[in-house]
């Protein structure tokens, strides 16, 4: 997944504000971030997911991984972006929307369809 894809389908996702933030970009839904993108270097994103959900996404792809550290512990995944499939990033970015969302579920084919509208537009 690019990382304008990764935007692109962050952006696709109902009330979310981004803002960059130096080198990065944060993706936020009810003043709760759940995603930034170039973070911690240029090509990799980290998303705040539930535990569970993170160790059911980290078992189905080699582009996640638990963020060392306490905050890891609690949910926090660091992204590889070259490594990420399109359809493996819509479902990380839908679980990670939704739990700061509070209790909305989106799926990672609503995700997948925005993104695809989006990146035709512009």
């Amino acid at each position: 997944m690019t990382p304008n894809a990764f935007r692109a389908a962050a952006a696709s996702l109902p009330a979310v504000h981004s803002a960059c933030v130096l080198e990065t970009e944060v993706f936020k839904v009810r003043g709760r971030t759940f995603a930034t993108l170039n973070w911690p270097a240029p090509g990799w994103a980290i998303v705040k997911l539930r535990t569970s959900d993170q160790i059911r996404l980290i078992a189905q792809s080699r582009a996640l991984a638990r963020e060392p550290g306490p905050r890891g512990k609690k949910g926090v995944t660091v992204v590889q972006m070259k490594a990420l499939e399109e359809a493996e990033g819509a479902e990380v970015l839908a679980a990670a929307w939704s739990l700061a969302y509070g209790g909305a579920r989106a799926s990672a084919e609503t995700v997948l369809s925005a993104m695809s509208a989006a990146m035709d537009a512009g």
